[in-house]
């Protein structure tokens, strides 16, 4: 808690009843890069009430939850990680100014990288093939006083085949999905 400036790099975690790193309460500017984490009792990687933080080539594998969970984490970058076999590959909710590319959350257990309640998100070159739900679900959507899109989410390059539900779900309008 209220932890910043700290890089994580290159651990070993299996078997444990919580996730494998957590980020809460003010913990800013954190680097969670290289490390390997599987049968997590909770997510991999679990940053909550923090923002700038970066989560860079890691695998969390079998997780009670989404390899990477993000609630309230404005700013962050997800970007090359094997976050498959788990609910969830990437899971966000309340963070704006996301960047979530070049991570795998193929044979995720429901949606492959489930994002809402955000603005300006970007979604690239992911891949979300035979999840038990859609491969991308983006639940996010603002609008301005005259009913315009505010702060739309880049959906593009990604790859989504063979999923149990929809490749790319949108909830709302104002985003810009091209490439996939």
């Amino acid at each position: 808690e209220g932890s910043s400036d700290n890089i994580f790099l290159n651990n070993n975690f299996s078997d444990f009843g919580d996730a494998g790193l957590i980020l809460l309460a003010g913990s800013r500017r954190n680097r969670i890069e290289g490390n390997v984490m599987i049968r997590s009792g909770d997510a991999g990687v679990n940053i909550q009430d923090s923002d700038g933080n970066e989560v860079i080539n890691n695998v969390a594998h079998q997780s009670s939850d989404g390899g990477v969970v993000l609630n309230s984490a404005n700013n962050t970058i997800v970007r090359g990680n094997d976050v498959r076999f788990n609910p969830n590959g990437v899971d966000a909710s309340n963070s704006n100014n996301l960047t979530i590319e070049d991570n795998d959350g193929s044979n995720s257990l429901q949606t492959g990288f489930e994002l809402g309640n955000g603005l300006n998100f970007i979604i690239r070159n992911n891949i979300a093939n035979n999840t038990g739900g859609s491969g991308f679900g983006i639940e996010s959507g603002a609008f301005d006083a005259n009913g315009a899109p505010v702060g739309g989410a880049l959906i593009e390059g990604n790859t989504a085949n063979e999923n149990r539900e929809n490749g790319i779900v949108v909830a709302d309008g104002g985003h810009t999905i091209r490439n996939n």
